[in-house]
């Protein structure tokens, strides 16, 4: 199970999103994960419909093939951070954005929503 937290829900123009995200493993076996590149994960934030930033973008992975187990009751920890700036470098207009997350390697996925506030 993927969750992801931020460090509040509520930001202003200047700050920095600070993403937290817990791969979890619950269940009573060890879980394996097959990575094709150094990638791990993926954060996505849209604006209704439109996709406004992704965290993958403009960053250069390496092709190494990995593997990444859990074991049963255990997690993981990834982090990234976010400039509330759009893939063009502009300042996002004040509003809710929701923020969706997954592992690059099978389905687990989260999703939050913020506020942009001036």
């Amino acid at each position: 199970m993927l969750l992801v937290k931020t460090d509040r829900r509520t930001y202003s123009y200047g700050d920095t999103v600070h993403f937290h995200l817990r791969l979890y493993n619950e269940s009573t076996e060890s879980r394996a994960y097959a990575f094709s590149t150094t990638q791990r994960f993926d954060i996505a934030v849209w604006n209704h419909d439109m996709l406004v930033w992704q965290w993958n973008k403009g960053r250069l992975f390496s092709q190494v093939a990995a593997m990444l187990t859990i074991q049963p009751g255990d997690s993981r920890v990834f982090s990234a951070e976010w400039d509330l700036r759009d893939m063009e470098g502009r300042r996002l207009p004040t509003g809710s954005y929701q923020i969706h997350v997954w592992m690059v390697s099978n389905e687990e996925k989260d999703s939050i929503s913020i506020e942009v506030r001036e």
